[in-house]
């Protein structure tokens, strides 16, 4: 059972990538910190997820069930991995109800998804941002991990990053489907070479993300933050990146970074006009706010519609049913959750390590109390610490996709014409409008 989950990612995601969690399942193989207990995992499913569950399985925990609420994305080949390997896999977070009061030790939560439906015999673990005042009426411990300095990685490197490499993954999809198209009309009809190259020469221009394109994010919060400086990363000028607030303090954060920043009110309509008026020079649209329906509430989708990537990477639906005809990356669902790797595994490492410590600290402290807490700062510090020792240079994942993406850009450039000086006009009989061509005689790289 234990091989069948390992087997299913080992080769798949690099071990440099994954150190701090290697490092913690050769520990757990050995101490069995989790021997006899009974574990429900409530999380994005994914490949990366696998580790989480290969990790619960060396630990020596008896029974390992898992879910993905509704709110949650289950990527299809890991689920099946999960149940190939004898598992219980609970769609939608339908947990039996005689496994729902005492039944496990443990539940590994997100988004508070469980609570209030699963009662464990220890304590809960939540993963991610959730409303304090929910746990008033709590009669056992929930630790979070989310107000810790190791989680911040994730928000300050891995959801930027991811963010990046879908609006690459995004434009390589438009490329290739372009080409494609190019192919099957040339096999039907052949063309011009003249034509042929403005073509190319408008796919090259459509796959140029960042250099001199203008983003529209709004909201500046931890998650903003990161995607504010992923596409600085990516190539996008500061002064080119527009970050819309509601919030004085953060709108300063922002123009101290050189960020273009725009400061909704909803009381002063002038505000949102500028905001308007911005709209039509955008490139890409990003909402991280948090708030559902937000995009709704202020704008049409015919204000939108122009701009060729929109994305939301918010936990709810920030645009709403209202934006249903748009072309809103993945549905407006958490846009980088359309690729295999939502978030780079190199970003995740550090937060599923400390994920499994906080369920071993509802093990063996003794003094902790009912209610929401934070983790303990000792395993915050060691996460952390043993994250940087291995990444001490930390390089954002996205250049290698860009990089790729740019040599393809690159390719093809390189099958259009020299420029013409002024006095060189081509004329009827030129090499360029008048040669035909055919679908044999395409560049490899669109074929």
């Amino acid at each position: 059972m234990k091989n069948m989950i390992y087997d299913a990612y080992k080769n798949k995601i690099p071990e440099n990538d994954r150190q701090c969690t290697a490092q913690l399942a050769q520990e757990w193989e050995k101490s069995k910190p989790l021997v006899g207990k009974k574990v429900l995992l409530n999380c994005h499913i994914t490949l990366s997820t696998l580790i989480i569950v290969d990790i619960l399985q060396r630990a020596g925990a008896i029974e390992i069930d898992i879910t993905a609420t509704s709110d949650l994305v289950a990527h299809s080949n890991p689920v099946s991995t999960i149940k190939e390997a004898g598992l219980n896999y609970f769609e939608k977070g339908n947990i039996p109800v005689d496994k729902c009061n005492k039944y496990y030790d443990i539940v590994f939560d997100c988004g508070a998804g469980l609570l209030n439906k699963v009662t464990p015999q220890i304590g809960m673990v939540e993963l991610t941002h959730t409303d304090p005042n929910l746990y008033k009426d709590i009669k056992f411990p929930v630790i979070t991990v989310d107000n810790s300095e190791t989680k911040k990685l994730e928000t300050k490197y891995g959801t930027g990053d991811g963010l990046v490499r879908t609006l690459i993954y995004a434009a390589k999809n438009k490329i290739t489907y372009s080409c494609n198209s190019i192919t099957s009309f040339i096999k039907e009809n052949k063309c011009n070479l003249d034509v042929l190259i403005t073509i190319i020469q408008q796919i090259t221009e459509q796959g140029k993300l960042f250099q001199d394109r203008k983003y529209m994010l709004f909201g500046y919060g931890k998650v903003g933050i990161g995607i504010a400086s992923a596409l600085k990363s990516a190539g996008v000028k500061p002064k080119d990146i527009y970050v819309v607030e509601v919030s004085s303090p953060a709108k300063k954060a922002a123009d101290l970074k050189g960020y273009t920043t725009l400061l909704l009110n909803k009381e002063d309509k002038d505000s949102l006009q500028k905001i308007k008026d911005h709209l039509p020079n955008m490139y890409g649209l990003i909402t991280a706010t948090g708030v559902e329906n937000m995009m709704a509430e202020y704008f049409t989708p015919d204000e939108i519609k122009h701009i060729p990537y929109i994305a939301n990477m918010g936990t709810p639906d920030e645009f709403g049913k209202k934006f249903s005809d748009i072309a809103i990356l993945n549905d407006r669902k958490l846009a980088n959750f359309m690729l295999e790797y939502p978030t780079e595994v190199m970003y995740l490492d550090p937060i599923f390590t400390i994920l499994l410590k906080a369920g071993d600290q509802l093990v063996t402290d003794k003094k902790l109390v009912t209610g929401l807490q934070n983790v303990a700062t000792a395993i915050d510090t060691e996460v952390l610490g043993g994250w940087k020792s291995f990444h001490k240079e930390t390089p954002w994942k996205h250049a290698e996709y860009k990089l790729k993406t740019n040599t393809l850009l690159g390719n093809l450039s390189l099958f259009s014409p020299p420029k013409m000086k002024p006095k060189e006009s081509p004329n009827k009989d030129s090499e360029f409008t008048a040669k035909k061509l055919t679908s044999d005689q395409l560049p490899e790289i669109i074929c």
